[in-house]
């Protein structure tokens, strides 16, 4: 498997969350920048990271979006897990970094610790509330995009080749031309609006539960 195109398909997921985020729920910014890159431990494995340049809204850890917050950073792992055929937990998850190299699961391992982990260090009533995201991501939402996989819902952002969108390589950095790749996304973005929308309302039902 080609990793460059691994990497480029997991960042496109959160791409593609901030983007409907953004356009659904007027949540956060969109991306400004998007680059895939060597890992720090490795010369094989890629890695990469989408991101603003605009300042926040505001600093403050707040409970009404963190829903939205969460989706964009599941949506990574949730596309490379669609794209290799393999189950969620071998990417969204916790593991060593040598059980990483030896077998190329876990690259959402720090996505795994921003949700999981982190959050709770902060809110810590939040707990029964990630248990049970976790239950529905894994199971339910999951499986609900596997068989809209089967019946080729994500086949046009599937058959994207990272090599058209690189515009620049600066060491062992690639960036990714924006302006095109969101042009090459409209279409999958209106088809999955109601589809991310429901995700979205889901995880703030379990949140107030």
């Amino acid at each position: 498997m080609n990793d460059l195109q691994r990497a480029f398909i997991h960042e496109i997921g959160h791409f593609i969350a901030a983007e409907l985020n953004y356009v659904l729920f007027g949540y956060d910014r969109r991306i400004d920048e998007f680059v895939l890159h060597f890992r720090e431990d490795s010369k094989i494995y890629f890695d990469g990271y989408v991101r603003t340049f605009k300042l926040p809204k505001s600093n403050k850890f707040n409970l009404n979006v963190i829903a939205n917050y969460s989706a964009n950073i599941f949506y990574g792992c949730i596309f490379e897990c669609l794209y290799r055929k393999i189950n969620l937990n071998q990417c969204l998850c916790i593991i060593s970094i040598e059980e990483n190299l030896k077998s190329n699961i876990g690259n959402g391992s720090s996505d795994y610790y921003e949700v999981f982990e982190r959050i709770l260090r902060v809110e810590k009533n939040l707990k029964n509330t990630l248990d049970n995201w976790e239950e529905y991501l894994f199971s339910d939402y999951f499986n609900q995009l596997v068989l809209l996989e089967e019946q080729n819902h994500f086949l046009d952002i599937f058959n994207l080749n990272v090599n058209d969108f690189i515009e620049n390589k600066i060491f062992d950095k690639h960036y990714i031309n924006i302006t095109s790749l969101r042009s090459c996304l409209d279409d999958f973005l209106s088809s999955h609006k109601k589809i991310f929308a429901s995700f979205i309302e889901t995880l703030k039902q379990i949140q107030n539960q």
